[in-house]
C-alpha cells in the first residue's frame, strides 16, 4: 500500500520530520499524544508505537488491514504484453523482459520516464493498481548490461525531477514552474501550457540535496493535494527551495474551488471547471498568493525566544508550552507569531484585522492567518485556517492560555498598520490626499486595498513601464481628443460627470454635493459601454466587459460599491428589457435605490442586533449607468437622471477608437487625471468656498435655460458643468489649452447640455402620474374594460363595459373617484407596476397641471356634487379633451356645468 493511502486511514498529527516520519494516533490503544511513528522503508511502511509499544499486526488489524497491506508491490511488466509505458512527451510499448529486482504484486497501468537535462532515461516510475482500488509505484532503471531490459530497484540512480528538460527551459525563460504530486498531474498541465514537475514516489519523498538544486532561481508554485499530507508535502518542499528559488508560493485550489473533493489535485481542479474558467481560477490565485518570506526559519527561531520572556511559558520542541514543575506541558503542536494589526478604514468605521505566523512542531511553515480581531480570543481560526496542520491540546484552560502567550508575544512584535478601503480625498498627516488601489496622490507610504472587485482603480498607470514619462499635458491632449470619438451630446456630460467627481468632497463640505445620475440609452449595438469605458479609464484602465458593477448585482451590492469609491465614478452597465416580471422588478428596484441614493445621498437607517444604531453607507461618487430601456422609476425617480439619448452612429467603431483605447490601457487619460488631482491639492482648502459660488451661479443660468423644467434639472446641469468648466481650467493652466478655446468650449457645452435636457424635460411628460390616470382612463374607455354612462344619450346607454366607473356628457367626465382610481391602480398592478400617488396627491397634481380648476372643485374637496338618477353624487370634474383629446371639443356643443361657469377649452397643459 502507498503511504499516502496508508496514512488517510489514521488520524495525522505532524509530519514529515527530518527523519521522514509522521506522528499518529495509535488505533490499537486510547492514544491522546500521537506516539505512533509512521514511516516508508524501502521494501515497505515502518510502524513504531513509542507509548505502549503496540505491535505492528495489533496496529494494522484495527485499521481493518492485514500485515501485507504495509508491504511494496510490485509487478513484472511481462505480465501485461504491449501496456503503454508513460514516458512524459512519448509513450511506447512496454518491454516484456526484466531482470533483477523483487516481483511486484497487481496490474501495471503506466511507467513515466525521469530523464536528465538533455533528455536521457534516468529511471522510471511505475505505478500499479490492485484489486481493492489502491496504487502503488515502484522505481526501475534500464539495464546497461541488457539492452531493452529493466532493473527494478533506485539503487545507483541519478534522482531528478520530472520533466527536467522542461523545467529548465522555463526557468531560463522567467516562466513559472509549478510543483504538484504526481506525473500525471505534470502531463496534464503540460498539455494546457504550463511547466509542471514532481519528485518520485509522491508526497513526502522530497530529497533536498537531489531535487531543490534544479530550481535555482525559478519562480516556484507549489499545488499540494487537498487533504493533510499533501499540505505538509507543500510546506516541507517550500522550506526546502527557498534557499535557491527566486520565489516560492503555495497555492490553495478550495480558495478559488470550493467544490474540490477531499484528495483532489490540480487535474481534477481543471476537470471541474473547464479550461478556459480553470486558467482564470488558477491566474488569479498566483496573483493573490503571497510569497514565502526566505526568513522564515530564522524568523521561528526568534519566535521562541520571545515565548521564553514571557513568565511560565516557553517554546519546546516546535511547540508553545507552560513551565511546570514536570517540564514544558505542550499547548498546542505549533508556533505562532502575530506579525500585524491591520486597521481597515473606510472612512466611516475601522475594522481591525490580526495578521499572524505560524509553524508546525517540525518547523514547516503554515499559511498567513489574516482574521478580525473580534475572532482572535475564541481560537477557533486555529482549526479554521490551518485545519489538520495545527491542533490545540485537550483543557478546559488550554485555549485561554495558549491566546494570553500569543497575544503577550503579539505586544511586542505585532506592527501597527492602517490600511484604507475607499477611493478619493482624506487628510493624511495634515494634508489632502487622494487615494486609489495600491497608494495615493499628495501622500508617500499609504496602503489602500479596494479589494478585488474594485482593484482597478488605480492612477499609477497599472504598473505599465513609461508611464512615469507621460507628462500631464500630453494626459489632457488625450482627453481633449475622446470628445471627438463620440458625439458632443455624449462626450459632454461624460466628461462634466467624469471631472465631477474629485471635486464631490469639497462640494459636500459646502452643502452642495451632486445628486443625479447619469443615464446613456440607446439600443443594443451602439457602444454606450465602450465609451463609458474609455473615459472611465481616467480613474484606471477599463474596457466595456470590466465595469464595476452592473444590473445583474444586488442594489446592496451596488450600493455598498458606491461607498467605497469617494469622489470617483461608478458606473453600473447594462439595464435591458427582460420578459420575467420578476427579473424585471428587481432591475427596476435596483435603478429606483440608485436614483434615489445618488439623488438624496442618503443610505436606509439600519440597527444591529443589539438594537444600536449601524453606521450608514451612503454612496460617496458620482453615478453613470446605461441601458436600453427607461426604469419604471417614476416621475420624481425620473427627474434624478440625467438622459443621454444615444443613437447608432454616436459612437462609431474604427480605427480612432481602437487607437484610442490603446492609448487608454498604456495610462494617458489616468496621467490626465492625476494632473487634475494634484492641481486640485493645490487649491484644496479654498475649493469648498470657491465652488460652492460657482454652482450657484450655474444653478441660475441653467433655473433660466430649463424655465418650466423639473427644479433638479437646473441643479444636474449646474453640477456637470462644474466638472466641465473644472476639467477646462486645469488643462488652460497647463497649456493644454488656451483661455480663448476655453471659453469657447464651455459655451458649446451649455448649450448641448441644455438641449439633451430640453429633450429628457419632454419624454418626462408621460412620465407625469396626471397623464398617467388619464391616458390609462382614455384606454380603459376604448378597450371596453370600463365604461361610463352618456347622460345624454337616455338611461343605459354606455354600460356596456364590465365596470362602469363614472358619467359622461358632451363636455365632461363625471369619473366615480374611489372606482376610477382602483380601476387605473388595477390596470398598472397588472402590467407590474405600482401606481405611484394616493388619490389625495394624484388630485392635487391635477389641480397643478389645470385639469381641475377652481370652477370643477371646491375648497375642501376634489370632487363636486352632480344629481344624476334622482340622487346626488360626489364626481370628478374631468374635461372631456384631457381624455379623448383636444379634436373632440371642436365637434362639442358648448354646455354649462350644473351649479358652474363654462369651462374654457384651450391647449392641454402637457
Amino acid at each position: 500500500m502507498d503511504i499516502r493511502d496508508f496514512l488517510s486511514r489514521l488520524r495525522v498529527d505532524s509530519g514529515p520530520n527530518a527523519k521522514g516520519e509522521y506522528m499518529c494516533n495509535c488505533p490499537a490503544h486510547d492514544d491522546k499524544n500521537a506516539s505512533l511513528s509512521v514511516s516508508d522503508g524501502e521494501k515497505g511502511i515502518v510502524l513504531y508505537c513509542h507509548t505502549k509499544r503496540c505491535s505492528s499486526d495489533a496496529i494494522v488489524k484495527a485499521m481493518g488491514l492485514c500485515m501485507r497491506d504495509l508491504f511494496h508491490e510490485q509487478l513484472d511488466s511481462s505480465s501485461v504484453p504491449g501496456k503503454v509505458v508513460h514516458t512524459g512527451n512519448t509513450a511506447a510499448p512496454a518491454p516484456a523482459k526484466r531482470s533483477g529486482g523483487k516481483k511486484p504484486r497487481g496490474k501495471f497501468v503506466c511507467a513515466y520516464a525521469y530523464t536528465d537535462e538533455t533528455g536521457k532515461t534516468l529511471f522510471e516510475a511505475c505505478r500499479y493498481q490492485r484489486e481493492d482500488g489502491s496504487k502503488t509505484f515502484s522505481l526501475r532503471q534500464p539495464d546497461p548490461d541488457k539492452p531493452g531490459e529493466y532493473k527494478y530497484t533506485k539503487e545507483g540512480a541519478r534522482l531528478v525531477l520530472y520533466r527536467l528538460p522542461e523545467v529548465r527551459a522555463a526557468i531560463k525563460a522567467g516562466k513559472p514552474v509549478f510543483v504538484v504530486e504526481g506525473e500525471k498531474d505534470c502531463d496534464n498541465m503540460a498539455a494546457l501550457g504550463y511547466t509542471a514537475t514532481t519528485n518520485p514516489m509522491g508526497a513526502g519523498k522530497w530529497h533536498a540535496g537531489e531535487y531543490t538544486p534544479s530550481l535555482k532561481d525559478a519562480d516556484v508554485y507549489i499545488i499540494p493535494d487537498n487533504d493533510v499530507v499533501g499540505r505538509e508535502h507543500a510546506l516541507s518542499v517550500a522550506q526546502a527551495v527557498l534557499k535557491v528559488a527566486k520565489a516560492v508560493h503555495i497555492l490553495d485550489l478550495v480558495k478559488a474551488l470550493q467544490e474540490l473533493p477531499a484528495k483532489g489535485d490540480i487535474s481534477d481542479f481543471f476537470k471541474l471547471t473547464g479550461k478556459k474558467k480553470g486558467n482564470e481560477l488558477l491566474a488569479k490565485l498566483m496573483q493573490e498568493a503571497e510569497a514565502v518570506s526566505p526568513s522564515a526559519t530564522e524568523q521561528r527561531d526568534a519566535t521562541a525566544e520571545y515565548y521564553g520572556k514571557i513568565f511560565g511559558y516557553c517554546v519546546d520542541g516546535g511547540r508553545i508550552c507552560q513551565e511546570t514543575q514536570d517540564g514544558p506541558k505542550p499547548l498546542a503542536n505549533f508556533v505562532a507569531l502575530p506579525v500585524g494589526v491591520v486597521a481597515r478604514d473606510d472612512g466611516v468605521t475601522i475594522v481591525k484585522e490580526m495578521v499572524i505566523d505560524g509553524w508546525s512542531a517540525n518547523g514547516q511553515i503554515l499559511p498567513r492567518v489574516h482574521i478580525k480581531s473580534n475572532q482572535f480570543s475564541g481560537m477557533n481560526w486555529v482549526a479554521e485556517c490551518w485545519d489538520f496542520a495545527a491542533s490545540i491540546m485537550p483543557g478546559n484552560a488550554t485555549k485561554d492560555k495558549l491566546r494570553y502567550a500569543i497575544s503577550e508575544v503579539g505586544r511586542v512584535t505585532a506592527k501597527r498598520l492602517t490600511e484604507y478601503t475607499h477611493t478619493g480625498w482624506r487628510q493624511i498627516g495634515g494634508k489632502w490626499a487622494y487615494l486609489y488601489q495600491g497608494g495615493a496622490i499628495g501622500a508617500e507610504g499609504v496602503t489602500v486595498d479596494l479589494g478585488s472587485g474594485l482593484s482597478m482603480y488605480r492612477l499609477d498607470g497599472n504598473g505599465l513601464d513609461g508611464f512615469a514619462e507621460i507628462s500631464y499635458r500630453d494626459g489632457a491632449l488625450m482627453t481633449l481628443a475622446t470628445r471627438k470619438l463620440m458625439a458632443e451630446h455624449v462626450a459632454t456630460p461624460l466628461l462634466g460627470t467624469i471631472f465631477l467627481a474629485p471635486l464631490r468632497e469639497f462640494l459636500m463640505a459646502s452643502g452642495v454635493p451632486p445628486a443625479y445620475v447619469l443615464f446613456l440609452l440607446g439600443s443594443s449595438g451602439t457602444h454606450k459601454s465602450t465609451a463609458i469605458a474609455l473615459e472611465l479609464s481616467h480613474f484606471g484602465y477599463f474596457t466595456a466587459k470590466s465595469l464595476p458593477a452592473s444590473f445583474n448585482d444586488t442594489a446592496n451590492f451596488i450600493r455598498k460599491k458606491a461607498f467605497l469609491l469617494k469622489d470617483a465614478p461608478i458606473v453600473v452597465d447594462d439595464y435591458h428589457p427582460v420578459t420575467n416580471l420578476q427579473e424585471r422588478k428587481k432591475m427596476e428596484a435596483t435603478a429606483q435605490s440608485l436614483a434615489r441614493a445618488f439623488g438624496d445621498g442618503a443610505e436606509r437607517g439600519r440597527m444591529k442586533s443589539d438594537l444600536t444604531l449601524q453606521e450608514s453607507m451612503p454612496p460617496r461618487g458620482v453615478a453613470i449607468i446605461d441601458g436600453e430601456d427607461i426604469p419604471s422609476v417614476g416621475e420624481s425617480g425620473m427627474a434624478r437622471f440625467y438622459i443621454c439619448n444615444v443613437g447608432e452612429n454616436d459612437i462609431p467603431v474604427g480605427d480612432e477608437l481602437t487607437d484610442m483605447q490603446e492609448i487608454a490601457r498604456q495610462g494617458y487619460l489616468q496621467k490626465s487625471m492625476c494632473g487634475y488631482i494634484k492641481w486640485l491639492i493645490a487649491q484644496a482648502d479654498d475649493l469648498p468656498k470657491l465652488l460652492h459660488e460657482e454652482f450657484i451661479q450655474n444653478r441660475a443660468v441653467a433655473l433660466k435655460k430649463t424655465k418650466g423644467q423639473h427644479g433638479r434639472t437646473a441643479e444636474a446641469i449646474a453640477h456637470m458643468m462644474l466638472g466641465y468648466h473644472c476639467m477646462l481650467r486645469y488643462m488652460r493652466d497647463i497649456q493644454a489649452i488656451t483661455t480663448e478655446e476655453a471659453v469657447q468650449m464651455e459655451e458649446e457645452a451649455w448649450t448641448v447640455i441644455t438641449q439633451t435636457s430640453q429633450r429628457q424635460a419632454e419624454e418626462m411628460k408621460d412620465e407625469r402620474p396626471s397623464k398617467l390616470f388619464l391616458a390609462c382612463i382614455s384606454e380603459l374607455l376604448t378597450s371596453k374594460s370600463a365604461g361610463v354612462r352618456d347622460l345624454s344619450a337616455g338611461d343605459g346607454a354606455g354600460t356596456g363595459a364590465r365596470e362602469m366607473i363614472g358619467y359622461m356628457d358632451a363636455s365632461f367626465y363625471y369619473l366615480l373617484p374611489n372606482t376610477a382610481y382602483g380601476a387605473v391602480a388595477k390596470m398598472c398592478n397588472e402590467q407590474g407596476q405600482a401606481f405611484p400617488l394616493t388619490s389625495k396627491m394624484l388630485y392635487k397634481q391635477m389641480r397643478e397641471d389645470g385639469v381641475l380648476t377652481s370652477e370643477t372643485t371646491t375648497s375642501t374637496s376634489a370632487t363636486r356634487p352632480k344629481w344624476i338618477d334622482g340622487k346626488s353624487q360626489r364626481v370628478l370634474y374631468v374635461p372631456r379633451k384631457y381624455i379623448d383629446g383636444p379634436r373632440v371639443m371642436q365637434e362639442q356643443q358648448q354646455m354649462p356645468l350644473d351649479g358652474c361657469t363654462q369651462v374654457d377649452g384651450g391647449e392641454m397643459p402637457f
